[in-house]
């Protein structure tokens, strides 16, 4: 008896149905995701954030981000002013980071600490007492870690579960953000946010 033979078109979609399904059943949530960055790279975050603290003038707001060759793209607030920097007003970026107190030096070795955690840039205000690690671009939005210099208050544990802002607190130092730049801050997907919350729970 002649056995048929399959044709290769149909195992190749079948192959790409199995791919498909394995995919969205063990696909990590973005939180899951940003929970084992950090929890990869939560010493080196902590380093950072220290570095970045004991450099900068607390009263100064600054946010930066990088790419391979340097800053491209940053906001700069000096103390008693309501002008914010930037870099298309403002192009000797290295000026302006002098007026903050950060040299070259400086600029240079936040920019492999942040390669190092595969992170692309940083927030920092010291009045807040905290900064933000920019992980990465998502389409509009922009992945961060919200690093506090300190255990969160209560009222602050109650904005971070709670606030419109949609962010996921990891612990009582940590917050994850899903922010939208030019269009404001995103909300994480609501079921993964309380997926999330639900297994995890930050303290």
């Amino acid at each position: 008896m002649e056995k048929k033979k399959i044709n290769p078109g149909c195992s190749i979609l079948l192959l790409l149905l199995c791919v498909l399904i394995a995919y969205f059943v063990f696909r990590k949530s973005l939180p899951e995701r940003m929970a084992a960055h950090y929890e990869k790279y939560n010493v080196e975050m902590q380093e950072l954030s220290e570095y970045v603290k004991n450099a900068i003038d607390d009263s100064c707001y600054v946010w930066a981000v990088f790419d391979k060759d340097g800053i491209y793209n940053y906001r700069v607030q000096l103390p008693n002013s309501d002008n914010v920097m930037n870099i298309w007003d403002y192009p000797n970026t290295d000026s302006v980071m002098n007026l903050i107190g950060l040299d070259k030096a400086d600029i240079d070795v936040i920019h492999k600490k942040l390669d190092n955690i595969k992170c692309i840039g940083f927030g920092y205000h010291g009045k807040n007492d905290k900064m933000d690690i920019e992980w990465r671009y998502k389409g509009f939005s922009l992945l961060s870690f919200e690093i506090y210099y300190h255990a969160m208050t209560d009222c602050e544990k109650d904005v971070a579960l709670t606030h419109t802002l949609g962010g996921i607190p990891y612990n009582d130092r940590v917050v994850f953000h899903n922010k939208g730049g030019a269009i404001g801050y995103l909300d994480f997907p609501s079921e993964d946010r309380e997926k999330f919350l639900k297994k995890h729970q930050p303290w």
